[in-house]
C-alpha cells in the first residue's frame, strides 16, 4: 500500500502530508480570543505586573482600601476595607500562568471562607477591578 492510499491524501518523499483539525471561530469569538491572550487589540493589555500592582494600589487607596504587598507565593496584595472586607489578590500579566504554589494559597484561602483572586489586565478593561474595589459606589 502506497502513502498516498494510506493518509487518504498526498505524499512526499518524507511520509504523508498531514493537515492538522482547527477549530474555525467566528470574528468575534476570534477578537475575544485575541484579547484573552492579550494579542493585539487594546495595548494595556501588555501591561505589566509592577505596573497594574502600582495601578490597583492608586485605585484602591483613593477609594479607602489599605493595601499590603506580599512575598510570593502569597498572593501580591492584602487589601482591607473598613465596609467592604478583605481581600487577597494575584496580580499576574495577560499571558502569565498561575504557579501550583499561588493556586493553592488562592485555593486554601478561599477554602477559608475569604475573598482570594487573581486580577489580570483584562480585569482592568473590562472594569472587574474596579467593580470588585466599590469604585462609584
Amino acid at each position: 500500500m502506497c502513502d498516498t492510499e494510506r493518509s487518504g491524501g498526498p505524499s512526499t518523499p518524507l511520509g504523508p502530508i498531514v493537515i492538522p483539525m482547527v477549530r474555525l471561530l467566528d470574528q468575534s469569538q476570534a477578537a475575544d480570543r485575541r484579547i484573552e491572550l492579550g494579542l493585539g487589540g487594546d495595548p494595556r493589555l501588555r501591561t505589566t505586573r509592577v505596573d497594574l500592582m502600582a495601578e490597583v494600589i492608586e485605585v484602591a487607596e483613593l477609594n479607602d482600601w489599605r493595601a499590603h504587598r506580599n512575598p510570593a507565593p502569597f498572593p501580591d496584595l492584602t487589601l482591607i476595607h473598613s465596609e467592604l472586607g478583605a481581600m487577597f489578590i494575584l496580580i499576574k500579566e495577560q499571558r502569565s500562568r498561575v504557579t501550583m504554589a499561588e493556586a493553592r494559597w488562592i485555593e486554601d484561602l478561599s477554602s477559608a471562607g475569604l475573598t482570594a483572586e487573581v486580577w489580570r489586565p483584562i480585569d482592568w478593561l473590562n472594569h472587574t477591578i474596579e467593580d470588585r474595589l466599590g469604585v462609584n459606589q
